[in-house]
């Protein structure tokens, strides 16, 4: 209907005629009665994250956090913290924990990124999931969003491995890298998006996020795994050029920059594996 792209034409003047969920969160100006029909779940969804869908893989691994977080605060019980896991029962349900990865628990490069220490973690760490990941997924796809969060998972609890024998849990090695994804995405897409202002905005956005979020961390460096946030950094910026598509580039220098990521992807985790396991002494 008419009313309808009427409708997209203001909300595409509204955000800088982005064509992409990455570069702006798709508000859409509707009309006062539409306004007066709106729900306040309507309201915020569409104010904080007007993507969102709960079949998705970023709701999906949202709900096996929390369903991990009760199991891990009630299998030990601890009166004396207000929903606070115990250090055991991370350790059971699978806590970074170096020791026992190089005996041979390999489900321990996974499981790190769907626990969380406290209540307090736990919720900030879904906020970022819901901002970030909604931008993220409706752009690239479940599939490509889920590779990166689950290989800079991974990277993040490897690096950590490396330089730190402590028991650790959260998702923020993998939020870091769908940052750093994010922030790869933009770069190589960056001449194809034209003058899009939505494209400066939201670089400078995602960099100043990933600053503010090592500077909180190395505020409370006793508590927060450092190297953790770090080595998922490392490792989403390579995955997001390997699986992202390119929206108008040549062919040849995309296949050039995916092979070069798969390259240094490959070396970085055979390498640093190897060290883990005949190097690091835990």
């Amino acid at each position: 209907p008419q009313e309808d792209r009427n409708r997209q034409n203001r909300s595409e003047s509204n955000s800088g005629g982005s064509r992409f969920a990455m570069l702006g969160y798709g508000f859409t100006m509707g009309t006062s009665e539409e306004a007066r029909k709106e729900s306040f779940g309507q309201m915020l969804k569409n104010i904080f994250c007007p993507f969102f869908e709960v079949r998705s893989f970023v709701f999906i691994t949202l709900v096996i956090d929390v369903v991990m977080f009760i199991i891990t605060v009630f299998y030990d019980f601890n009166t004396s913290k207000f929903l606070t896991p115990t250090y055991d029962s991370l350790d059971t349900f699978g806590a970074k924990n170096p020791q026992k990865q190089q005996e041979g628990q390999i489900w321990r490069w996974v499981t790190p990124m769907f626990l969380h220490a406290g209540l307090t973690h736990l919720a900030f760490n879904m906020i970022m999931q819901l901002i970030l990941g909604f931008r993220l997924e409706p752009t690239v796809g479940w599939k490509r969003t889920g590779f990166v969060y689950l290989i800079s998972g991974m990277g993040g609890i490897l690096f950590s491995s490396l330089l730190s024998d402590s028991l650790s849990v959260g998702a923020s090695t993998a939020i870091f890298g769908m940052m750093s994804a994010m922030i790869a995405w933009i770069i190589m897409n960056w001449s194809s998006l034209g003058q899009d202002p939505s494209r400066c905005i939201t670089l400078f956005w995602l960099i100043m996020l990933v600053v503010f979020n090592f500077l909180f961390g190395f505020g409370f460096s006793g508590r927060t795994d450092n190297w953790g946030h770090l080595g998922g950094l490392i490792v989403g910026f390579p995955a997001g050029l390997a699986v992202f598509n390119y929206i108008d580039q040549p062919p040849q220098n995309a296949k050039y920059t995916k092979w070069a990521s798969v390259g240094f992807l490959s070396v970085y985790f055979l390498l640093f594996y190897i060290i883990f396991y005949t190097v690091v002494n835990t």
